[in-house]
């Protein structure tokens, strides 16, 4: 086992009492839905997970009319295109539901988009000329549920006896699906973080139940082993990234249970560790929380993490990262003021981060880990992604996703505006073989979108060198697209046709022109030209003017599916959260609803906030002493099949956990039903500890 030498003093063994929240990280049949993300109270590297009753829930696709596509063949021929201009496909999918998806790329077209449902793990694959998304593979979720992770990585966890099994898959960018074998770790401990590399090598940060950080490495070759890369100090979350050369880092915050003491960070190659783990920077007297430490993908075996921090209040946040002895404050003040949301992605060796700060209007921030430069955006919940070396931001604008690709000065300038995506609450980016971005997004109703930016090709034409004046004749073409063909326009002798083969006559003898346009789903368009010698009838006039007996264009056939049957009127479900109350030493929380399938309860722990900032009197008694609060956001689902009338549900262990802290909460409530999904919450304050 690898144990690198602690910070001075470091503390004793001690289970710690709160974790942050886990990237992708979904209970079993638990989490919010994306219809309803923007109702959702967010914080850093916020996940929403699934929703829905696997035994009701049903997909519909929201289809654009598609026009008979040319047929894909291979070949070359030159056409002009249309210009390269920003244009985009989309499939709205409803519900595309889980947390920050992942999204993983191959050659031009193909993409797979994995997200976290109720039921586990599911893939949307888009194959290359196809015009729309598919399902693909599903992984069924465990007795712990499962986290996502990059390269694909699925870690779901079971229940076996007195120990719990983690199987770790691999979504390929088919949407294939790869085993990649299992570990047995302690019943209690908790899936921190998983991530793939390319050569199949994998790590899965795991929390133990005494609070150290187990990280289990796989080799290439399909071995499992482990490390305790903190050594015996306490670890209150971790993260993991795959560098551009393959590596894996794994990096971590210490904790005391009051305060952040320090950030660590291991990177594991083909052959296991390369290096000794290292503690990145020393908190300890800073009287500093870490609210979220992002893993730094490696390039030749460095350390690095970034991470945000926090005063004891909540307030005076950092946004810092760098490499043991090179840890720079990226931003401070208002760069980061209620900083969340941190992602840092390494680009053609340019590492980038992003971060959302602001009170009254959240906005995203973009740096360079070097510390070069900082800047703001008009962007909001963004993510950064690799298109062609190019390092591109992907988020809001105006309620449409939008890219912009980040200067050298960390400006990032909006080039390209996609369809809306008004309630989204994250991004997942990446760009395919020939530079198409391909983004998902985690809000309602959860399009996934291609910035196809490639006209398409033109393969063959054939056309015959000459035809009779008056006498119909063929024209076919063959043309490829890897994001799919929209429409084949021919103008035949100044005639409009439409459809990849149609019958088109000449008006005169001569040379008449011929002209193909083939316009992708994207609406990037290619154009080339042609000439067919129109030859005189035998005994007629070569002049003469077309009959109105000549034949017209044949028709086209229109693909277009229905949303299906409605089903007929559907009543609405309601619920209405009337209260949480403690019993003895157990939480509950009491509903009334009606017309619901499905039950999801969600508890949120509410930001802090100083009395004088707060609009009436505090509800607790100050405190003797200042304490370390626990970090805010999402700290349990329960998911519940449900009648209606009045009821009573016991809270689960990870509720009835956080509920022992003084502080403010939200019990929020999504019933789900044929009619629709209806939420309700209700805000309460605990005060007394436990």
């Amino acid at each position: 086992m690898l144990t690198p030498v602690p910070p001075p003093g470091a503390p004793s063994r001690r289970r710690p009492l709160s974790r942050s929240r886990r990237l992708g990280a979904v209970a079993p049949g638990a989490g919010p839905s994306l219809l309803d993300a923007a109702a959702v109270p967010r914080r850093s590297a916020a996940v929403s997970a699934a929703s829905g009753d696997p035994s009701t829930r049903r997909v519909r696709r929201i289809w654009t009319r598609r026009t008979l596509p040319a047929v894909l063949a291979a070949g070359a021929l030159l056409g002009v295109p249309g210009g390269a201009r920003a244009a985009w496909t989309a499939v709205r999918e409803e519900p595309l539901v889980g947390g920050r998806p992942v999204v993983v790329t191959g050659a031009a077209g193909q993409a797979t988009v994995v997200v976290s449902t109720d039921a586990g793990a599911e893939a949307r694959v888009h194959e290359p000329g196809a015009t729309g998304w598919s399902p693909g593979a599903s992984v069924a979720t465990g007795d712990l549920g499962q986290v996502l992770g990059p390269g694909g990585a699925v870690a779901t966890s079971r229940l076996d006896g007195a120990s719990q099994v983690v199987e770790v898959r691999r979504f390929g960018p088919d949407g294939t699906l790869a085993d990649l074998g299992s570990f047995s770790t302690g019943v209690d401990a908790l899936v921190d973080a998983v991530a793939v590399a390319p050569d199949g090598s994998a790590v899965v940060a795991v929390d133990t139940v005494d609070g150290q950080l187990e990280a289990w490495y796989r080799s290439a070759a399909g071995t499992w082993s482990t490390t305790t890369p903190a050594g015996a100090a306490l670890v209150d979350s971790a993260d993991v990234a795959v560098g551009p050369s393959g590596l894996l880092t794994v990096a971590w915050a210490e904790t005391d249970e009051e305060f952040s003491l320090a950030v660590g960070a291991a990177t594991y190659g083909p052959a296991g560790t390369v290096g000794a783990p290292a503690w990145v920077d020393d908190l300890r007297g800073a009287a500093r929380t870490v609210d979220d430490v992002v893993a730094v993908p490696s390039r030749g075996g460095e350390q690095a993490a970034a991470w945000i921090d926090a005063d004891e209040e909540g307030a005076d946040a950092r946004v810092r990262g760098g490499t043991p002895g090179a840890v720079r404050t990226l931003a401070s003040g208002a760069q980061s003021e209620e900083a969340s949301d941190l992602v840092v992605a390494d680009v053609a060796g340019r590492t980038v981060a992003t971060w959302t700060a602001g009170a009254d209007a959240p906005t995203s921030w973009f740096a360079d880990l070097a510390g070069t430069c900082v800047a703001a955006s008009e962007l909001t919940t963004a993510t950064v992604a690799d298109r062609a070396g190019q390092p591109v931001a992907v988020g809001l604008r105006g309620g449409r996703i939008v890219v912009a690709p980040i200067g050298a000065a960390c400006d990032a300038t909006v080039d390209a505006e996609g369809p809306d995506a008004a309630e989204a609450s994250s991004f997942a980016a990446a760009a395919d073989g020939e530079g198409t971005l391909v983004a998902a997004a985690a809000g309602a109703p959860g399009p996934i979108a291609a910035d196809d930016r490639t006209p398409p090709r033109i393969d063959r034409i054939d056309l015959p060198a000459s035809a009779t004046v008056g006498t119909p004749f063929t024209a076919s073409a063959v043309a490829v697209d890897a994001w799919g063909i929209g429409t084949v326009r021919w103008t035949i002798d100044g005639k409009a046709r439409t459809g990849a083969t149609v019958s088109g006559t000449l008006s005169r003898a001569g040379d008449r022109a011929v002209e193909l346009r083939v316009r992708d789903a994207a609406g990037n368009d290619r154009t080339t030209s042609r000439t067919v010698r129109g030859v005189a009838a035998t005994g007629g006039s070569s002049a003469a003017p077309p009959s109105s007996s000549t034949p017209a264009a044949p028709s086209v056939s229109v693909d277009l599916p229905g949303p299906g049957s409605t089903g007929g009127m559907r009543a609405r479900p309601t619920v209405q959260v009337l209260r949480a109350r403690r019993r003895g030493s157990t939480w509950f929380g009491e509903l009334r609803i009606r017309n619901a399938d499905g039950l999801r309860l969600e508890l949120y722990r509410e930001r802090y906030q100083k009395p004088s900032a707060m609009r009436r009197p505090p509800t607790c008694p100050a405190r003797r002493r200042p304490v370390r609060r626990p970090p805010t956001g999402k700290r349990g689902v329960l998911v519940v099949r449900a009648g209606a009338g009045r009821i009573r549900v016991r809270l689960p262990w990870a509720m009835q956990k956080a509920l022992r802290k003084r502080g403010r909460y939200t019990l929020r409530a999504v019933a789900r039903g044929n009619g629709g999904i209806r939420v309700d919450k209700l805000r309460f304050t605990v005060c007394a500890e436990r």
